[in-house]
């Protein structure tokens, strides 16, 4: 293998190099040589004026994730839960070598503990050493989970790996065929709690010369869902000159930006019912300063959930093939992966009583694991959320004469009375549905339509009223 050091670009407007200016070409980075264009690339044409290049983009890895809870509930899926984060940096990896990549972005949170095992350090650098053998240098940063204050990892890193540092923004150069291609840029997490705003810290200005990616794990515009790490805004990332901002930990796949391209690919991995669909990175193909993103799933197996409604079975034995036939839609959803699943039970039925008797939904749940072999073929029922509600005597909770029955009554009346449901459509419903875009999609409800939509409503408000939404 060809062996090669990283050039360090600094940000003083005149270039100095670590090893010298007699070193620079030898010490920049090699790639691979330009792929062929593929007609069935399922990317935009970007024109052929400048010559094009591929980078791939990835985030949160998490590795050594350990789903614990999860495979003792799941002991025949348990395995492939175990080796589920690696074989999505695998993944990632695959991605690279197929499509050419010149580099590889990695934008923190590698590592799910700070204190990293032997099998996730062995893990990562042997994926980093096979795109070494390639000539496709990574670029890391150092996140929350796996901080530069953590403990270091107790192997020998690859050549073709750099990780940015904590103190500064450091800019490394990416060379194909003796031309400066891209310049990358990035920085990582001191400590756990980053409370930097450490977009600021990048070059300001208009991008110029090469493309420019700055690879940063932030919480951009105050993200509710994430811890406020790094906490920067759209208008710091638009301040500074970079061209893509490959940004993680936000584990949902996002494009925060078109100008500048600011992109979250989301976690490679989902780890629980909050991470439920496909999970990847993204493929960028890139010419001059304009990017195209493809996100690409790597995700070795899947959570995935879902509603049903009991209100058409007064049977158990019915509401059982009702809910294998939901567990088998859920699978048919995942590509061919392994699936864990989860059915919340909504509605109003008879079987209230009886699907609240001590004991009654857990016997529900195995007995849906027995019809999928408890996992054995990649199908697993986690459990079954309970969100319904007792039966309704319609016509007796009228009677009543409090408010409730009061509105209830109300929406009765009027879903039997045509010229009510006339009044309705014209004077509550006419600046809605006089929108003809709105009218062309959803078109206008008819009586039928009308009158269910103020049952359902009359319901809504009971369920409001009483304190059961």
């Amino acid at each position: 293998m060809k062996k090669f050091t990283l050039a360090s670009l600094s940000l003083d407007p005149q270039i100095w190099y670590i090893d010298g200016v007699d070193n620079l070409l030898k010490n920049r980075l090699p790639t691979r040589a330009p792929a062929r264009r593929d007609p069935s690339h399922p990317f935009p044409a970007l024109g052929d004026t400048m010559q094009s290049f591929t980078f791939v983009h990835a985030a949160d890895l998490h590795l050594d994730s350990p789903f614990s809870g999860l495979t003792a509930r799941a002991p025949l899926m348990a395995q492939v839960m175990r080796d589920a984060t690696f074989k999505a940096f695998s993944s990632v990896v695959d991605l690279c070598l197929e499509e050419n990549a010149a580099f590889l972005l990695l934008s923190g949170d590698l590592f799910e503990w700070e204190e990293k095992s032997l099998r996730a350090a062995s893990a990562f650098y042997d994926g980093v050493r096979r795109l070494g053998e390639k000539g496709i240098p990574v670029f890391a940063v150092h996140g929350n989970h796996d901080p530069a204050a953590s403990r270091p990892l107790p192997l020998k890193a690859p050549e073709n790996l750099y990780v940015f540092g904590h103190e500064e923004v450091e800019t490394r150069e990416v060379i194909r065929d003796g031309e400066v291609i891209a310049r990358v840029s990035g920085i990582s997490y001191a400590a756990r709690e980053e409370k930097r705003n450490l977009a600021t810290l990048f070059p300001k200005g208009k991008p110029g010369g090469p493309f420019h990616a700055g690879v940063l794990h932030a919480n951009v515009g105050g993200n509710t869902g994430h811890a406020d790490y790094a906490p920067c805004s759209l208008a710091d990332l638009t301040a500074a000159g970079v061209d893509y901002w490959a940004l993680g930990h936000v584990h949902e796949h996002r494009v925060v930006s078109e100008s500048p391209m600011a992109v979250y690919p989301g976690n490679t991995q989902g780890r629980s019912f909050r991470e439920t669909g496909q999970r990847g990175c993204c493929l960028v193909k890139v010419q001059g300063r304009r990017s195209r993103v493809r996100f690409v799933a790597t995700d070795s197996f899947r959570f995935l959930a879902r509603d049903l409604s009991i209100e058409p079975f007064d049977d158990l034995a019915d509401l059982e093939d009702a809910l294998c036939e939901a567990v088998g839609d859920l699978a048919s959803q995942t590509g061919g992966r392994p699936l864990v699943a989860r059915v919340a039970l909504t509605g109003r039925s008879p079987l209230y009583e009886e699907l609240s008797r001590t004991g009654v939904l857990p016997d529900l749940v195995e007995r849906g694991r027995v019809r999928f072999f408890d996992g054995a073929e990649g199908v697993f029922l986690e459990d079954l959320d309970a969100r319904f509600k007792p039966g309704l005597d319609l016509p007796q909770r009228m009677r009543a004469g409090d408010l409730v029955g009061q509105v209830l009554s109300l929406a009765a009346e009027a879903a039997a009375s045509p010229e009510a449901l006339e009044l309705i459509r014209d004077r509550a419903l006419g600046e809605l549905f006089g929108n003809r875009d709105l009218t062309l999609v959803a078109g206008q409800p008819d009586d039928e339509e009308l009158a269910q939509l103020l049952e359902e409503a009359g319901l809504l408000c009971m369920d409001l009223l009483e304190g059961g939404a």
